[in-house]
């Protein structure tokens, strides 16, 4: 008697099951669906104030805080890695991330390699630092002789190299490296994230911050066929990533629009 019970009882919830589905298509509504999604983000962190590591070694930064807002309201479980700059694509490409991000600008040559979501922030990208006994003005004329620091396998490496022919380039395994030469008066500039930059004079003592200025450079259309679009995250060119990236987009899209992504902007110093 107990098993018929039983038996009975499963076949009532999937008839309600049935019943609750017609219903639905016949008010024109798909049945719900959940949908659980696991994302793994593999970032460089070491461009403050767009990806860091905080005093427990988490990853963190506007980028990342971003994200993790993104992933809250689309209820996926996302974690978040730090790796070294030239291990991120291996990783990618052997499944141990499922994306790239931070600082990762969306160029020309990179979209024939990644399929990237939109730009995470309205900022400039490309800068230059330079000390106030020696600033620079970037143009041909202004950097002519000039030792400039920029970090190995970056869009401004390339750019640098394709636009300038009588300036010194001195390539550098982190944008860190560049900086510190910087200070020690070995190089005249560095050029490299706008954010990152403005980051490095704000992080120095109050006394020395009007030492150095940013100078931004116009980002024509021919420049930003180099330098990007903006900051964005990078999927592996395969089919499932489309779906994910649609999800993404669409609340990247509405998070931007809201308070909140200002409030953001202003407690990492975007846009500042």
């Amino acid at each position: 008697m107990k098993r018929l019970l039983l038996a009975l009882s499963a076949a009532v919830f999937g008839l309600l099951l049935c019943l609750n589905s017609l219903a639905a298509k016949e008010q024109g509504v798909a049945p719900r669906k959940t949908i659980h999604r696991q994302v793994n983000f593999g970032t460089d962190a070491t461009y403050p104030p767009l990806v860091s590591l905080n005093k427990a070694r988490e990853v963190s930064g506007f980028e990342t805080e971003l994200l993790q807002t993104v992933c809250h309201n689309l209820k996926w479980t996302c974690t978040f890695h730090h790796e070294e700059w030239d291990n991120l694509v291996p990783a990618l490409n052997n499944d141990t991330i499922d994306a790239i991000y931070g600082g990762i600008a969306i160029t020309q040559a990179r979209q024939a390699q990644f399929l990237f979501t939109l730009p995470l922030v309205d900022e400039s990208l490309a800068g230059l630092v330079s000390r106030g006994d020696n600033i620079l003005p970037f143009t041909a004329e202004g950097l002519k002789g000039k030792r400039i620091g920029v970090q190995i396998g970056t869009t401004f490496a390339s750019y640098l190299s394709e636009q300038f022919q009588d300036i010194k380039i001195k390539r550098y395994v982190s944008i860190q490296d560049a900086l510190l030469d910087l200070t020690a008066k070995r190089i005249d500039a560095v050029f490299g994230d706008t954010p990152v930059l403005r980051y490095f004079i704000h992080s120095l003592p109050e006394e020395k911050q009007g030492q150095y200025t940013v100078t931004g450079i116009d980002l024509n259309p021919e420049n930003m066929s180099i330098l990007g679009l903006g900051y964005g995250v990078a999927f592996k060119k395969i089919p499932e990533s489309k779906q994910l990236i649609t999800e993404l987009n669409a609340q990247i899209k509405a998070f931007q629009d809201t308070p909140e992504y200002d409030v953001l902007k202003i407690k990492f110093g975007i846009n500042q």
